[in-house]
Parts: structure tokens; sequence; C-alpha cells
């Protein structure tokens, strides 16, 4: 039994490290996946026209330029 015991306070201990990673680090801005994607594009890189389309809409932005991006609907 004491392998189990052994274990548990292992499994115990990373937990509490995990924990307190968590707490402490920075928080990332939930829609920064989208500002990533517009930077991306911004810088010259090829974007899949979907990936363009749920970036802004998750930014809340309308689709501006519609001759890139094809017929989404």
């Amino acid at each position: 039994m004491s392998s189990g015991a052994h274990t548990r306070e292992s499994s115990a201990a990373v937990l509490t490290q995990l924990k307190q990673t968590f707490a402490t680090s920075a928080k990332r801005d939930p829609k920064q996946w989208a500002r990533d994607i517009l930077e991306e594009e911004r810088l010259g890189k090829k974007v899949s026209a979907i990936r363009l389309r749920f970036a802004r809409e998750a930014l809340g932005r309308e689709l501006s330029n519609r001759s890139n991006e094809g017929d989404l609907t």
C-alpha cells in the first residue's frame, strides 16, 4: 500500500504546483487567437478565408474584403 500512498502524494504535489502556476501566470486574452490570425494576414502570410472570417466575427468586425474570401455562405 505504500506505493499507492506515494503515488497519491506525488499526484497531490503536482496538482498543487499546477494550481500555483496557473494562479500566478498572466491571463491570456481569450480572443488573442483571432488577433494572431489577423496579424498573420497583415504580415502577408497566407491565411484561409474561413480563418479570417472566424477571427473577424470573434472580434466583432464586419467582413470588409469579401472579394478575397469568396462565397462562404
